[in-house]
């Protein structure tokens, strides 16, 4: 019954056969985890690391409203993610506010996953992320322009309150 549903909605989500790889070797692994009654877990096991990791890409996704470019296939989708991810992951640690990842994502979602042919979405998301650590950029200006507007919005909507 599993596979019917994953096989009926995989198409939902890139990483629905990777997730479901990652499960069935943990499924193994918690068949080994038993030992003279006890439950000893293999926590070294490769299959945790990397069900943390797409479980932290699919975060980063959907928290920010990332877009899939149209006419990709799941390959592409999958780059993508990877690349935006660590992109965002990168922002954060430089001390971007989430207001500036934020717009970073709008503005992907508007430049990249709205206009590109498919066989270009990867140079693209590539350049941009470039351009974000350059001050003066065309997507610098953008995602900083954002955040000031909304900064300057709520500071105007507590001066009214």
């Amino acid at each position: 019954m599993y596979y019917d549903i994953e096989n009926a909605t995989k198409d939902l989500f890139s990483t629905g056969d990777s997730t479901a790889e990652q499960i069935n070797a943990a499924l193994s692994d918690l068949g080994r985890s038993f030992s003279a009654g006890a439950f000893h877990p293999n926590l070294a096991a490769s299959w945790r690391a990397k069900l943390k990791e797409e479980v932290k890409e699919l975060d980063v996704i959907n928290m920010f409203g990332i877009k899939r470019p149209k006419s990709i296939d799941d390959k592409t989708w999958e780059k993508y993610q990877e690349d935006v991810t660590a992109k965002v992951l990168l922002l954060e640690k430089q001390g971007w506010a989430v207001d500036g990842i934020k717009a970073y994502a709008k503005y992907i979602n508007k430049n990249i996953a709205g206009k590109v042919p498919s066989g270009n979405v990867l140079v693209e998301i590539d350049k941009c992320n470039k351009q974000t650590q350059l001050v003066g950029s065309e997507v610098f200006k953008k995602t900083l322009i954002q955040t000031q507007e909304k900064k300057k919005y709520l500071l105007h909507l507590n001066y009214l309150i």
